[in-house]
C-alpha cells in the first residue's frame, strides 16, 4: 500500500483547511481596532483615496500619524476598498459627506476586506511551501507535509487573520524561496526574478530585503557557482542593483515608513549575552506554542545536515543570521520569526519524511502515528485559537452585555485600552472638555452623523482610553458623583496604568466579569499568546473586563 496516497486530492484538502482556519474568527474585535498595527495600511489607503494621490511623500503632514510603513500594502487595498465602498454607497441614503462619517463610525467592512487579503496571502504561502518542498527534495510527500505543517502552524494561522504586513512579507519570502528552488531556471533568471520579488516586497515592509541574505547563502552553498566564474557573469550585478533600487523607491514614496531609524530602537544597549539569548527566546516560544513543528524542524535540520548538506547550509545560516540581524537593528518579539516559517515548514516536512524513510519496516506504523499525533496537536492549537477569536474579545463581550442589560442613554464610564461604546454628542463634548486631544475621528463622526446612520442603542458613554491622566483621574470619585454616572466598564490592568486601580476596585457592585489576560504579551493577536498551555487555560482573549453598577 502507498502510504502517501493521492497527493493532488490531499493538497486540495490541505489548502481548503488552511483557508478555513484562517477565515474563522476573521471578524474578531470589530468594530473596535483592538489588533495592533492594523490601521496604518488601511487608513493609508483611505487617505490616498481622499487625496487622490498615491505618494505619501507629497503629503507628509496628512500621512505622518497614519502610515508608518511602506505604502505598497495600502496600494493593494485600494482595489477591494473601492469595490466595498462603491457597493455600500449605492445603498446609502445620505450625502457623500455623511457617507464618509458613516464609514469612519464603523469601518468593519474595510477591515474585513483587508483581513481577507491576508488570509489569501496565507493560503498562497502554504501552496508555495508545497512547491518548494517538492522542488528541493524531489518528493511529493515532502511538499505535502511541508504544506500541512504551515497550514496548521499557530503563528501563521494567527497572523493570516490580520491586516498587517507579516503574512504578505512571508508570502514574498516564500516566493523568493520558490524561485530559487526552480532547477529549470537559469541562474540569471532565478536570481534576477528573486531580486525583483524581494525588492517589491520592501514596499510592504523593509524586512523583505532580508531575503537578500538568504539569496546569498543559496547562491554560494546550493547553486555553488565557482568563484572564478562569478565575476565573468555580467548579470551578477543586476540582483543587488535591483534590490537597492527598489528599496530606495519604497523609501522615497514614504520616508516616514522607515521606523527602524527611531533612536529608541537602534539606540538600545547590545551585549553578547543578549545576542545569544535571542536564540533561546525564539526556541522557548516555539517550544511553548509550536512543539510539534519545532520537533520536526530540528529533525529536518539534522537529517539535511547528513543527507542534504547543500540545503542545510543556506537554511541554517539564514536562520542564525536573521535572528542576529533583528537583534542588532531592532529587538526580539515572538512574531518577528514569522518570515522564517516557510523554511521551518519545509524543514519539518523533510524531517517527518526522513524519519519515515529511515525507519525499519516494523517501525513505520509508529512513525505514521507520531506524524498524525503531531498534526493533531497543531490542529487542536489552531482550533482553540479560532474558538477564542469566534468567541470574540472581552471588550466586545462586555459591550454585548451592556447592550442586552443596560437601557440606552445610560451614563457609563469606559476605561479600558482600545475600548469604547457608541456615544451621544453630550458625552463626546464632555470628553473634549476633559482632554481636547483625546477626540478621534470616530468621536467626530458620532457627534455629527444623523441618528439614522448610527446604532440604535447609544449611551452617554465617557470613553476614557485616549484621555490622558489629569482632571478626571485626580479625583474620579468626585467626578462620578457630581455627574451621576450609573455604570462602569473597566479593565483593571488599564485602570492601574492610569493610577486609578485602587479607587475602582472598591467602587460599586460587580455585575459581570469577563476573564482575560492581565499582560498584553498574552494577547493571541500579537504573537504566541504565552503558548498552548495558557491558550487552553484562558477562557477569553482580551484584557479582563469588569462591569460595575455605581452605587
Amino acid at each position: 500500500m502507498n502510504f502517501w496516497g493521492d497527493f493532488n486530492g490531499k493538497l486540495f484538502l490541505v489548502l481548503l483547511a488552511a483557508f478555513l482556519l484562517r477565515l474563522f474568527g476573521i471578524g474578531y474585535g470589530l468594530p473596535l481596532w483592538v489588533v495592533a498595527d492594523e490601521p496604518p495600511a488601511i487608513l493609508g489607503a483611505l487617505k490616498m483615496m481622499e487625496l487622490g494621490s498615491l505618494i505619501p511623500a507629497f503629503h507628509s503632514e496628512e500621512f505622518r500619524n497614519i502610515l508608518y510603513f511602506p505604502p505598497y500594502l495600502s496600494y493593494l487595498y485600494l482595489i477591494p476598498f473601492s469595490l466595498v465602498l462603491g457597493f455600500k454607497f449605492l445603498f446609502f441614503g445620505g450625502t457623500f459627506t455623511e457617507f464618509k462619517s458613516f464609514i469612519i463610525a464603523d469601518p468593519s467592512s474595510l477591515f474585513l476586506a483587508a483581513r481577507l487579503v491576508s488570509a489569501l496571502f496565507g493560503v498562497g504561502t502554504v501552496w508555495l511551501t508545497y512547491k518548494i518542498g517538492k522542488n528541493i527534495f524531489k518528493k511529493e510527500a515532502v511538499g505535502l507535509l511541508a504544506a500541512a505543517f504551515l497550514a496548521l502552524s499557530f503563528l501563521h494561522v494567527d497572523f493570516s487573520h490580520w491586516a498587517r504586513h507579516w503574512v504578505p512579507v512571508t508570502f514574498v519570502f516564500a516566493l523568493v524561496f520558490y524561485l530559487l528552488s526552480r532547477d529549470d531556471f537559469s541562474l540569471k533568471k532565478k536570481y534576477i526574478s528573486a531580486a525583483l520579488v524581494a525588492g517589491l516586497g520592501a514596499g510592504i515592509n523593509y524586512q523583505a530585503l532580508l531575503a537578500a541574505v538568504f539569496m546569498a547563502f543559496w547562491f554560494f552553498f546550493y547553486d555553488r557557482l565557482p568563484l572564478k566564474k562569478l565575476f565573468r557573469e555580467k548579470w551578477i550585478y543586476a540582483p543587488p542593483a535591483i534590490l537597492i533600487g527598489l528599496g530606495l523607491l519604497a523609501f522615497s514614496l514614504n520616508p516616514l515608513g522607515l521606523v527602524v531609524s527611531s533612536e529608541n530602537i537602534t539606540g538600545q544597549t547590545r551585549s553578547f549575552v543578549g545576542f545569544l539569548g535571542g536564540y533561546g527566546f525564539y526556541l522557548e516560544g516555539l517550544f511553548k506554542a509550536e512543539p510539534a513543528l519545532l520537533l520536526f524542524l530540528i529533525l529536518g535540520l539534522v537529517f539535511s545536515f547528513f543527507y542534504k548538506r547543500e540545503y542545510f547550509l543556506p537554511v541554517f545560516g539564514f536562520i542564525l543570521s536573521y535572528v542576529a540581524i533583528f537583534y542588532f537593528i531592532f529587538f526580539h518579539l515572538d512574531r518577528y520569526i514569522l518570515m522564517l516559517y516557510p523554511v521551518f515548514a519545509v524543514s519539518a516536512g523533510y524531517g517527518l519524511y526522513a524519519v519515515w524513510e529511515k525507519a525499519a519496516g516494523s517501525f513505520k506504523p509508529a512513525v505514521a502515528i507520531l506524524g498524525a499525533l503531531a498534526f493533531l496537536i497543531m490542529l487542536m492549537g489552531v482550533l482553540r485559537l479560532d474558538f477564542l477569536l469566534l468567541k470574540n474579545d472581552t471588550r466586545l463581550q462586555a459591550a454585548s452585555w451592556i447592550r442586552a442589560h443596560v437601557p440606552k442613554g445610560a451614563k457609563i464610564i469606559v476605561l479600558a485600552r482600545l475600548a469604547r461604546l457608541p456615544s451621544l454628542p453630550q458625552a463626546i463634548a464632555e470628553q473634549e472638555a476633559l482632554d481636547p486631544d483625546s477626540l478621534r475621528k470616530i468621536d467626530e463622526a458620532e457627534r455629527t452623523l444623523p441618528s439614522r446612520f448610527l446604532p440604535e442603542k447609544r449611551y452617554h458613554a465617557l470613553n476614557l482610553y485616549t484621555v490622558k491622566a489629569g482632571k478626571f483621574f485626580e479625583n474620579p470619585g468626585a467626578y462620578l458623583e457630581s455627574r451621576g454616572y450609573e455604570y462602569l466598564v473597566l479593565s483593571p490592568e488599564f485602570a492601574e496604568l492610569r493610577g486609578a486601580d485602587d479607587y475602582f476596585q472598591n467602587t460599586g457592585e460587580t455585575l459581570e466579569t469577563f476573564e482575560g489576560f492581565r499582560q498584553n504579551e498574552d494577547d493571541v493577536t500579537n504573537g504566541f499568546g504565552g503558548g498552548l498551555k495558557k491558550i487552553f487555560e484562558r477562557e477569553n482573549n482580551g484584557p479582563t473586563m469588569v462591569i460595575k453598577k455605581i452605587e
